[in-house]
Order: C-alpha cells, then structure tokens, then sequence
C-alpha cells in the first residue's frame, strides 16, 4: 500500500498545471542509452565492434524551446579483429559537453533536433578526442513532466592520440524528466 501511495505522489508531483514542460525556465534531467554494432571486411582484415553508451544530462531551457545544457558519456567498447590471428579487446571511456537541443511544438508527439561535442578519454590508455553528434528524433510523453525519447544519431569521431577519424551512424532512446518552474 506505501509503494501505491508513493507512486500516487511521484505521478502528481510530475504534473504540471498551465506551463508548458518546453518554456523558458524550465529544466530537463535526461538519461540515455545508445548501441552500435558495426563490422568491417576488407582484403587485409575482418573486425567486428560493438559499443553500448550510458550518457545522463542536465539542461536548461533559455528561450521556449531551446535547450542548452551538458552530459557526460560512459561507454564501453569491445572489439574483435578475424585474420590469420583472432584477437580481442576491450575498452571503457569517459566524457563531457555541452549539448543543445531545439523542440518543435505539437500535441503529443514532439520532434527535435540536437547536437552536443563530447570530449572523451579512453580509461588507463593515452587515446582521446572528440566526438561531434548531430540527432534527431522525438518525445513521447508518458506523463505531463516524463518523456521516452528514441533518436538517431550521426557521430563524428576524431582522435587525437592515435589520430584517428570514423563516421558512425547509431540509434538509441532517453528518459526525460522536465522539472517545471
């Protein structure tokens, strides 16, 4: 019965009464999760990657829907290399940006389109760079303040140790929560 009754106020505590979640103001905690699988073939190798994202974010909504905010990225990396020799390894990162996001109004249903630049730094390994990251995608709102959120990404990645770039395309979902003012 306590657990209805705090689920009662959790769901009433994220109602928001005549201020849309998308005005100047307001606040968004976010938390994300993306995947990417990726192989690659070629005369001289065979390699296969996959990578799993966590990144939360807190913004700030400086004008009725433009969000402005930062995040953190912790990934972990895996990758196999098939050839003469199979081999395997595993990496983990961390990083950081700052992120901006622009809403377009409708009903129920609300697209958007972001971009963030995250530096990040492969955990006990001198490899850093950046990370460049253009979405899309939309909100669902389950309730008035909590959104699901699935996107599409375009990431530009470049290193600076070793120098490096890749292209990568990945789809992923985050949960909003807008904190009305």
């Amino acid at each position: 019965m306590k657990f209805v009754f705090v689920l009662f106020l959790f769901f009433l505590s994220t109602m928001s009464f005549g201020q849309s979640v998308l005005d100047k103001g307001n606040y968004q905690l976010a938390g994300g999760f993306s995947f990417e699988k990726t192989q690659s073939k070629n005369d001289y190798f065979n390699d296969r990657a996959l990578k799993i994202e966590l990144s939360p974010q807190y913004s700030y909504f400086v004008i009725n829907n433009l969000l402005v905010g930062g995040l953190i990225s912790l990934k972990y990396m895996e990758y196999q290399w098939l050839g003469t020799e199979d081999d395997k390894s595993s990496q983990k990162s961390i990083g950081f940006g700052p992120n901006i996001k622009y809403y377009f109004r409708t009903e129920k249903i609300i697209p958007f389109v972001s971009s963030s630049v995250v530096y990040e730094k492969i955990i006990n390994e001198t490899e850093y760079g950046y990370t460049l990251d253009f979405s899309a995608g939309f909100d669902v709102f389950l309730t008035q303040s909590v959104a699901l959120e699935p996107f599409v990404s375009y990431n530009i990645r470049k290193n600076f140790s070793p120098v490096s770039s890749q292209t990568i395309m990945s789809f992923g979902v985050r949960f909003n929560y807008f904190i009305v003012k």
